[in-house]
């Protein structure tokens, strides 16, 4: 174990492979707050422990070959998956690994395969060819992923490092001709990878158009931590009900981030906020190159692959990304000069004791949120609901806990109170499904023109699906509004959409051409 930094394998292992096919929320929560704690852990221990000068408490080289080896072992978890040995977490991709996501499994691949690129260029001769075979798996494993920002993001990165470390390859872009014919095929793989999944670049460029509609509302403030989950889908109806010919009607869908970290927090804490984040990666790239000695190709990659995550992906929420960033700062901290001031040590490790406490603190309540979750799809009784009214106090706030408990009001009956919950829960969530299930909460009591409007609403939010025309359909039916049925009937046989031979459409289409008949 001489190669290998044991702590590294403890921590971001259980970042990695916390994970449980009948408990997915319970594991996702585990491996949020054990990477969240074990972060802050680190670094107070590392400040305690450079106080008294202890040049070995961050071995670069053991963590990075700690980091690949978990990233061989994440390949055979997948490969394990692909032929059904152990459970697969994400349906609609042959790779996703432990990681629920074929993006976030390409994301950690191109972390791994930068390291294998960085020491099969640094390392010895006797070491070279491990490296070689290590960036070649790497490497097949992320276009395997599927993943188009994690193949540019590796690409990107280990360009970078080729030019600050290689003497020829520098050489080579020295030329001219070299640069230009650079330029034409980066241009070419960047055409190839819209075209390859077309729907799903437009889809996103919705989004963004969306988001900046809601920045250019409050550009310096933004609208709150919860600012995304509570207006985006809101904003994404007006837009859509506006430009009802434009080709986004399509690829339009429930979603709670922008894939652009830039933009989402400029949404949530205004462009301020989104500028001051942007100046903290551009310093942190001038200081790497000009006083970061040991490793300084590497920890350059990294900046790079995360900023490119950022463009076009999420990272801020995928607990590695958080220890990738804690490997970054550790390697900038202790280049720095005056990190040995006693009052900046106490006052770091203060920030980090509050914030562990405040991690435990939520993490109390999350746990007993999710415990109630689980009990309640079990047997939802007197005893479960007392239980969550009791929570509610403490959770009145909570999106997440306010969705579930309206869920399961309205799964039992109790729509009235369910309406209630969803009610407040639409303070800090503007969602789809919650509009369908308001919409026969008000059904099921008798407020049809109530129920009408919640069903309208959630077709505006995403106009390419049948189910809120399908409902509406139903109540005219239900109560003898045969005129109104069938107007709704004929927006149904009219409707383009890109799931209609699925089972569950084609019914919706045929119970349409029965009620015109």
């Amino acid at each position: 174990m001489n190669f290998f930094h044991i702590p590294t394998l403890i921590i971001l292992g259980g970042c990695i492979f916390c994970i449980s096919e009948k408990h997915f929320e319970r594991a996702d929560t585990i491996q949020i707050y054990w990477t969240s704690i074990c972060l802050f852990l680190v670094l107070t221990v590392y400040f305690v422990c450079s106080c008294y000068n202890d040049k070995n408490i961050f071995p670069q080289k053991k963590i990075l070959n700690t980091v690949c080896l978990i990233g061989v072992i994440e390949i055979i978890y997948s490969i394990f998956q692909l032929f059904g040995v152990v459970p697969d977490n994400f349906q609609y991709a042959f790779f996703s690994g432990s990681l629920n996501n074929p993006a976030v499994f390409g994301m950690f691949m191109s972390c791994c395969d930068l390291v294998c690129v960085y020491y099969l260029i640094k390392t010895t001769e006797k070491e070279r060819k491990i490296w070689g075979y290590l960036t070649v798996l790497f490497a097949v494993f992320i276009l395997l992923s599927n993943s188009r920002t994690a193949i540019i993001s590796s690409c990107v990165g280990a360009f970078l490092i080729l030019s600050i470390e290689l003497v020829q390859f520098k050489a080579f872009f020295g030329k001219k001709k070299n640069v230009c014919l650079s330029i034409v095929v980066i241009v070419i793989a960047f055409l190839f990878l819209y075209l390859y999944k077309r729907d799903s670049a437009n889809g996103r460029i919705l989004i963004w158009i969306v988001s900046l509609d809601m920045i250019k509302e409050r550009p310096l403030f933004g609208w709150g931590a919860n600012g995304m989950s509570s207006h985006y889908m809101d904003f994404q109806a007006s837009f859509l009900n506006s430009h009802p010919n434009s080709p986004f009607v399509m690829l339009a869908d429930q979603t709670s981030n922008p894939f652009n970290e830039i933009l989402h927090l400029s949404i949530l804490f205004g462009v301020p906020t989104a500028l001051l984040f942007c100046g903290i990666v551009i310093w942190a790239i001038v200081y790497v190159s000009k006083n970061v000695k040991d490793n300084k190709g590497l920890v350059l990659g990294f900046i790079t692959l995360f900023f490119i995550w950022c463009m076009f992906s999420y990272p801020l929420k995928v607990p590695f990304v958080w220890l990738m960033l804690l490997f970054i700062f550790l390697s900038i901290y202790k280049n720095l000069t005056y990190h040995r001031s006693t009052k900046i040590m106490i006052s770091l490790i203060v920030i980090c004791g509050v914030c562990l406490y405040g991690l435990v603190y939520t993490a109390f309540y999350d746990f007993k949120r999710i415990s109630l979750q689980e009990r309640a799809n079990v047997e939802f009784n007197n005893q479960t609901q007392k239980d969550y009214e009791e929570l509610y106090k403490d959770l009145s706030n909570d999106a997440s806990f306010l969705y579930n408990y309206g869920a399961m009001l309205h799964l039992y009956g109790e729509y009235k109170r369910s309406l209630e919950v969803f009610k407040d829960c639409s303070k800090y969530l503007s969602d789809y499904n919650m509009m369908l299930l308001m919409g026969d909460d008000y059904q099921q009591i008798g407020l049809l023109d109530s129920a009408i409007a919640c069903y309208n609403r959630a077709y505006q939010m995403i106009p390419n699906r049948y189910l809120p025309l399908y409902y509406q359909m139903k109540l005219y039916k239900d109560n003898c509004n045969t005129d109104n049925a069938k107007v709704i009937a004929k927006e149904i046989l009219r409707k383009d959409n890109k799931f209609k031979k699925s089972k569950k459409v084609q019914l919706i289409i045929n119970e349409a051409k029965q009620c015109l008949k």
